[in-house]
């Protein structure tokens, strides 16, 4: 990008620039509570699961936090401060929550590792006596539950992102590498399958790899006018992402739609290829 960072931290920051009109506080709480639990949007309940680790994060990140400012050093902690600062980085620049909360996922098994490590200095404070080991039991098997049902649950998470991936994104790819010439230039918003099943040049929407568009992202006009201006030959929408301003066009044709059932369900739209007019 001929700049300290690539194409994507700039594209990203552009494309979201929304989000940073919000007070820094609001967006490092959210971000903060959806890493520990809570919901993308809003301020709904952390679930039961989340509430029974966090006992343990606040005692594992104070203990880790006081063993090392007393020893002047830096070793303990350093788990805590990475996941904070990870957090706290994101907030800064790109506090979005979409899917699953895909850019602070990283922090989350640190959380997880200072929840168990609190929990074991909790329990160790219960000594020997009966009820002190039936407690430790009773942990043991909380989490041995929770884990399994938390991967039942990821893999129903799992199993729809794939059908929707596989649905939209990968169809249209298909459909584009067996119906368009291979010299075609293609607009799309995403490129990921596109660019890997068809090959075919690429004017990416995002910015991601065309850095012209990002000064265009925060004005759908102007988006509208390169996209008809440029040499594309087609252009693919994305779920959320129609380009109402250029696919509206009387010269612009709809020639293929996927028929993903679940994005319509969500109140999207379908991926969709247009041919654009000649130029």
């Amino acid at each position: 990008s001929g700049t300290l960072w690539p194409n994507t931290a700039y594209a990203k920051q552009a494309e979201y620039a929304v989000e940073l009109a919000r007070p820094f506080t609001a967006r490092l709480g959210q971000l903060l509570y959806l890493s520990l639990g809570g919901a993308d949007s809003g301020w709904r309940g952390v679930s039961a699961a989340h509430w029974l680790l966090l006992p343990g994060v606040v005692l594992g990140g104070w203990r880790a936090l006081r063993a090392d400012w007393a020893a002047r050093r830096l070793r303990h902690s350093v788990l805590l401060l990475w996941a904070g600062g990870h957090v706290l980085l994101y907030a800064w620049r790109l506090p979005v929550t979409y899917q699953h909360g895909r850019y602070v996922l990283a922090a989350v098994p640190a959380w997880v590792l200072l929840g168990l490590a609190g929990w074991l200095v909790l329990l160790a404070l219960g000594g020997n006596g009966r009820a002190a080991r039936l407690a430790r039991q009773v942990a043991v098997g909380s989490y041995g539950v929770l884990l399994g049902l938390f991967v039942l649950l990821g893999a129903g998470a799992y199993q729809t992102d794939v059908a929707f991936i596989e649905g939209e994104m990968v169809a249209v790819a298909h459909w584009l590498n067996e119906n368009t010439p291979r010299d075609a230039l293609i607009a799309a918003h995403d490129i990921g399958a596109i660019g890997y099943f068809t090959e075919r040049p690429l004017l990416d929407l995002a910015g991601l790899v065309s850095p012209e568009i990002i000064p265009l992202l925060a004005d759908e006009a102007a988006l509208a006018a390169y996209i008809l201006q440029s040499q594309a030959a087609y252009l693919v929408t994305a779920p959320g992402w129609p380009y109402a301003a250029v696919t509206g066009r009387a010269d612009v044709d709809e020639v293929f739609v996927a028929a993903h059932v679940w994005t319509r369900e969500q109140g999207r739209n379908n991926t969709a290829v247009y041919r654009l007019p000649d130029r």
